[in-house]
């Protein structure tokens, strides 16, 4: 066998090897939601795939399907087949964003959802509210508008006229304040490509109109670590960061529940 024979069999052999590891460490899992939030805790690696969708009702990442570092969600009557990976590096999160971000700093759940609905009148959950809270879905016919048939005070949430709904309050956790930023949307002016710029100098940062987000060390050809945008509150992993606009082409994630300073980023090219 010449030289040149020898290193073609090599090669497929090798990367017959790495498909067959990779085929052992890929999963399925099926989550079903009803039309609430379903969690189910799942050991993966940092790659997570919608293989099936199983519903009628849309299952759109960010929206109502998504994943963290110890497992995958589904709400709002998503049900699908999720793949996703156990071992390997195919995924795994660059060395330098975990130093970034802190990742696996989490130590206990940050916020708390619930039902408040109203009859006609008004009903009134107490509850700390210092850390803000979000209307998640609606549930009645009527409609909910803050100020008027929803609100909250200090210790408090309440409903009137009909409201139905699910929220969701910010608290305390043994990492500190973890509130919940007014918003829901996109702001149009984020939407785009980023560019790290003093201690992010190593990220590329891809932010997209659904709420999606991708962070990623420069140059990586793997698709990085994704987050979610909503108003002027960004998660990535474990962290939290709020949004803002920097100079006339910049913007900054100012950490709220993280390990990292602030990150600035300038529009990409």
């Amino acid at each position: 066998m010449t030289t040149t024979k020898a290193l073609v069999v090599a090669v497929a052999v090798a990367v017959s090897a790495v498909s067959a590891i990779a085929a052992l460490d890929a999963r399925e899992v099926t989550v079903e939601s009803n039309g609430n939030r379903v969690y189910k805790r799942v050991d993966h690696n940092g790659t997570v795939r919608l293989s099936r969708r199983l519903s009628d009702k849309p299952c759109v990442q960010g929206r109502s399907w998504g994943y963290d570092r110890d497992g995958i969600w589904v709400d709002d009557g998503c049900r699908a087949i999720f793949r996703y990976d156990t071992g390997g590096t195919s995924g795994r999160i660059d060395d330098r964003i975990r130093d970034i971000f802190g990742i696996g700093d989490r130590n206990s759940t940050s916020t708390t959802r619930f039902k408040l609905e109203s009859d006609g009148g008004r009903e009134t959950k107490r509850i700390d509210t210092s850390g803000g809270v979000r209307l998640i879905r609606k549930l009645s016919d009527k409609p909910c508008v803050q100020g008027r048939s929803w609100g909250y005070t200090r210790d408090g949430v309440w409903v009137d006229d009909g409201c139905r709904a699910e929220f969701e309050v910010g608290r305390y956790t043994s990492n500190g304040r973890d509130p919940i930023l007014p918003g829901r949307g996109v702001p149009s002016w984020a939407v785009g490509t980023w560019v790290g710029v003093r201690n992010a100098r190593d990220l590329d940062m891809r932010i997209r109109s659904d709420g999606s987000l991708t962070v990623r060390m420069r140059g990586d050809v793997n698709e990085g670590r994704r987050g979610e945008v909503r108003g002027s509150r960004v998660d990535i992993g474990d962290n939290i960061y709020k949004l803002e606009k920097y100079g006339r082409d910049g913007i900054v994630l100012t950490p709220i529940r993280s390990a990292s300073g602030p990150l600035h980023f300038t529009r990409g090219r």
